[in-house]
């Protein structure tokens, strides 16, 4: 109900004339609904992770998490992801030193 009450608010949608600038890029949805679907609907990518650190010896106050994302699902989304596809190289780096030229390895991570 509060996001709705948000977008109620006539700035939301006047954006640009608050700051007397013309524009074009307001939202495209009206209701509270329709915007949770369309955010329902982003690809969401890999799940993030959370992991309580205990050491010994140690009491702590509140608890340590580790929040971590496994870098296989990471790698594996971005290779899927169409976004991405017309901007990735596979091929390696030539760095020109002088007469001397040095190939890198991928994504130039030497």
């Amino acid at each position: 109900m509060a996001t709705q009450e948000f977008l109620k608010l006539k700035w939301v949608f006047n954006f640009g004339t608050i700051f007397q600038e013309e524009t074009k890029d307001k939202p495209s949805f009206k209701s509270a609904e329709q915007m949770f679907v369309w955010i329902d609907g982003l690809h969401s990518g890999p799940k993030w992770q959370t992991t309580t650190i205990k050491l010994s010896g140690f009491k702590s106050q509140h608890p340590i998490w580790f929040i971590w994302c496994d870098m296989q699902e990471v790698v594996k989304d971005t290779f899927s992801n169409l976004i991405f596809s017309n901007h990735m190289m596979f091929d390696s780096d030539v760095v020109h030193h002088g007469m001397e030229r040095n190939f890198e390895e991928f994504s130039s991570g030497n």
